[in-house]
């Protein structure tokens, strides 16, 4: 905003205020050419204040436009008067506000800056240096004749500058020859500055608008984002809600298929508790077991496919790939009946008969979504997770049965374990070698 010094302001009052015939020291002539200027000074720095005013109460670059060519317009006494200003894309000069000038072709032609045709208002802007022409029938600089048919004889053109960045350049003409003197020329200038400095604030403004509305939005994105991920904690591991939500050529719901430890996890006893309590008691039961079982799933790196009822399938190496997952599985379920074997002291006590059975086995399966648009689950397709299914379901209170290759081939010399049998199990045409795991090796 334009700043005027109190004194300089109280000064130009006076003279506004002093009468033609007014009495002062001088001779008469002085006086009045000196009051004259003085009025004049005045009319222009309170044409820039208003200016400064209204660059301040607005954020619309028209409005400032329009303002300052009034202005100069008006305090100049010119007929004529536009302005062009960059687009928005900071391409093109287009004339952005215009005064006693009709011509359609005239008001809608741009100069693009990157053209190689020497144009007077885009010399102005580039050199930004004035272009004064008394007579624009005789300046070889104005090529194009649209502002000579619309009666125009004297023009001069003023870049508007602000911190060394050029928005464009004020033209102010008159229809009848004029020659533009060096007050005139400073004048323009002065309401070119200020419009600049306008024009300056405008961008800065829009600037901050415009980070300030992306970052509002990448706030929203990020809302949403939690939002989803904490809706499919729900359903998934926080390992795949974040894998789904991050997408690409590593979709975890595209169908892959990986090598994998699979342990089935479930409550012998169950089924006969569940017949014989009130729901609500097998509700919190379910709600203590499912809540301990969940944080030692997530602390050993499981992922868990599901859980129905007291049943429930973990995998090891995926969705993240792990070293040894047959070791990490047998582990989780060493923690898994330690901390059921806990809970049950308070079961056996409102007569609850319930113990942990386990199944693991490893092997090749084929994971992704399984579902429809509605409702997707992930889920894992092939023989090692009906293995697992059949050796938990096969199992004993508090016992962990492991497919023979989990056993022998895999933790050897991890575990001790012995030989529970050739099971037949529903699914499996021959007997499968089990065995059950009594503890881990030092």
């Amino acid at each position: 905003m334009l700043k005027v010094r109190r004194s300089v302001l109280d000064r130009l009052h006076l003279a506004e205020a002093l009468p033609p015939n007014s009495s002062v020291v001088g001779p008469e002539d002085e006086r009045s050419s000196e009051i004259e200027e003085l009025r004049s000074r005045n009319r222009e720095l309170f044409a820039l204040l208003e200016i400064s005013q209204t660059a301040a109460k607005t954020s619309e670059p028209e409005k400032i436009v329009s303002t300052t060519l009034n202005k100069s317009m008006e305090i100049l006494g010119f007929d004529v008067g536009y302005v062009r200003t960059l687009d928005k894309q900071r391409k093109k000069l287009i004339v952005s506000a215009a005064r006693g000038l009709s011509s359609p072709e005239f008001l809608t032609t741009a100069f693009p800056l990157d053209s190689s045709e020497s144009i007077v208002g885009k010399t102005v802007f580039k050199t930004q240096k004035p272009h004064v022409s008394a007579d624009v029938r005789k300046d070889p600089e104005f090529k194009a004749r649209t502002l000579e048919r619309e009666g125009l004889v004297s023009l001069a053109m003023v870049p508007i500058v602000s911190n060394e960045n050029v928005h464009g350049f004020i033209a102010l003409g008159s229809r009848r020859l004029h020659h533009f003197s060096g007050i005139e020329l400073g004048v323009i200038s002065d309401f070119c500055s200020q419009l600049g400095s306008g024009l300056a604030n405008v961008q800065l403004l829009d600037g901050l608008q415009a980070r300030a509305s992306e970052l509002e939005q990448r706030v929203h994105e990020q809302l949403a984002r939690v939002e989803r991920l904490e809706g499919l904690k729900r359903f998934f591991s926080p390992q795949l809600a974040e894998m789904i939500l991050v997408g690409g050529p590593d979709d975890p719901l595209k169908a892959h298929r990986r090598e994998i430890t699979a342990a089935s996890v479930g409550l012998k006893g169950f089924i006969a508790f569940a017949a014989y309590s009130e729901p609500e008691e097998v509700m919190r039961v379910l709600g203590q077991y499912h809540r301990e079982m969940g944080r030692l799933i997530f602390e050993y790196g499981g992922t868990l496919e599901r859980f129905a009822g007291e049943g429930m399938m973990v995998f090891f190496n995926d969705l993240v790939e792990v070293a040894n997952p047959a070791e990490r599985a047998v582990r989780m379920a060493f923690a898994m009946r330690e901390r059921v074997n806990d809970l049950s002291q308070e079961w056996r006590r409102l007569g609850y008969d319930l113990g942990l059975a386990v199944g693991i086995a490893h092997g090749y399966a084929t994971l992704g979504s399984i579902g429809y648009e509605e409702r997707i689950d992930y889920g894992a397709i092939g023989t090692v997770t009906n293995l697992a299914f059949r050796l938990c379901d096969e199992a004993n209170h508090n016992q962990i049965l492991v497919s023979q290759r989990v056993a022998l081939g895999l933790l050897e010399s991890v575990v001790h374990s012995e030989f529970a049998g050739s099971l037949t199990l529903r699914g499996f045409p021959e007997p499968i070698k089990a065995h059950t795991i009594l503890g881990l090796k030092d």
